[in-house]
């Protein structure tokens, strides 16, 4: 059975995955997902840039770098119009520079988890990221755009009740994988069950509440806090709220 092969997950283990494996996107992550795959798809990017053009080579692919940017923009205002207009339209793209990196490392960590998706328009983004570290391109964009993949691990670091989470016998049976295999529908059915009130019961033993008048941390991906440049209350960020241990788990 495949159950059979399966690592044995210890805490040290666990500890040690978690390093490494990306967070599954939010509900608003997957909605900036599908702005840039509309994005990378009417770019041209690697065919203005990879053709033979006299003149700065670095300038070129900062244009088209941030005609990419643009069109970005210009899907996220048609979409979100009261959020977007003003920070989008009214700011430079250096100064939107944490919306942008943002955008672009949810694509490389979608393509992580599912590594048979954007197989068109993946290598058009890769392409382009590569470039965008050069230096004569930073300079011309004046910001960067490549950022780390966020991992479980960056959400779980510093956080005792995180970490505590992940030694819990809990934590094998709500990521445990289901296979239908040899199984009846009874057995497939019992195991989604434990599955769902492990996650219940690590919700109920580790979940956190923001201090007493503060409100709960934004969902990753949220549009407003990203065009804000980012969290503006650290001390909320290490928070560990039901709904991450639910993007955590899951």
């Amino acid at each position: 059975k495949k159950e059979d092969v399966e690592p044995l997950m210890d805490a040290q283990n666990v500890q040690n995955q978690v390093k490494y494996i990306p967070l599954r996107l939010t509900a608003e992550e997957r909605g900036l997902l599908g702005i840039l795959e509309g994005a990378l798809y009417v770019s041209e990017y690697t065919d203005q840039v990879d053709v033979y053009h006299t003149g700065s080579k670095a300038k070129r692919m900062a244009l088209q770098i941030q005609q990419v940017c643009a069109i970005l923009a210009g899907l996220v205002v048609a979409n979100n119009f009261d959020v977007a207009r003003r920070p989008l339209m009214e700011r430079s793209f250096a100064d939107n520079h944490y919306f942008f990196r943002m955008v672009f490392e949810i694509g490389r960590r979608y393509k992580i988890l599912n590594p048979d998706k954007l197989r068109g328009s993946y290598g058009k983004l890769i392409h382009m990221l590569q470039d965008s570290v050069k230096g004569e391109v930073v300079r011309q964009l004046d910001f960067n755009c490549v950022g780390s993949v966020k991992t479980v691990w960056s959400v779980v670091k510093g956080n005792s009740k995180a970490l505590a989470m992940l030694q819990d016998p809990l934590l094998t049976i709500a990521t445990k994988e289901i296979y239908t295999d040899g199984k009846s529908r009874a057995e497939v059915a019992l195991e989604s069950k434990d599955k769902a009130e492990a996650l219940v019961e690590l919700k109920r033993k580790y979940a956190e509440k923001p201090p007493d008048g503060a409100a709960a941390p934004k969902a990753a991906g949220d549009l407003g806090e990203a065009l804000r440049g980012g969290p503006k209350r650290p001390e909320l960020e290490g928070l560990l709220t039901e709904e991450r241990i639910e993007t955590i788990v899951a």
